[in-house]
């Protein structure tokens, strides 16, 4: 068991989507599929979220007056982007990293992104578990 737990928990570091239907197919309870991802995804969130701002430090790519054109922009709205719409289509790994890189405040994208990933990460434990359940040919209201 200690297996399953470890193969989910790794690979929802790397692949968020990945790690729900690997989870649910190993036989693993729902709740803890979605508790092992959303933690997985946390603690990949916080590895490329520490190797973005190196990148940052590295080009330095922040502007002298963040409050101006395109970059106030970003400061303004890109940590809600990132957090909430980020784990949905670029995956929670590549986000950490895109708002790190831009020079955006932890303070605000990092808990942006974890209730982004909390929000996906159950939608898709529940469609998965509901699409299994529709593949075997069972009801999906018994869940």
């Amino acid at each position: 068991m200690f297996a399953k737990f470890l193969s989910i928990f790794t690979l929802a570091m790397i692949e968020l989507w990945a790690a729900v239907p690997l989870g649910i197919k190993l036989d693993v309870d729902p709740v803890a599929v979605g508790a092992l991802t959303i933690a997985g995804a946390i603690a990949g969130t916080l590895v490329a979220a520490f190797a973005g701002g190196l990148v940052n430090k590295l080009l330095r790519l922040r502007t002298k007056d963040p409050t101006k054109g395109t970059a106030g922009w970003l400061v303004q709205k890109g940590p809600w982007a990132i957090g909430l719409l980020g784990p949905l289509l670029l995956g929670a790994t590549i986000s950490a990293a895109l708002a790190s890189s831009l020079g955006l405040s932890r303070r605000v994208w990092m808990p942006l992104l974890v209730a982004g990933i909390c929000v996906w990460t159950v939608a898709v434990t529940v469609l998965t578990v509901h699409g299994f359940d529709l593949i075997a040919g069972q009801s999906a209201a018994s869940f």
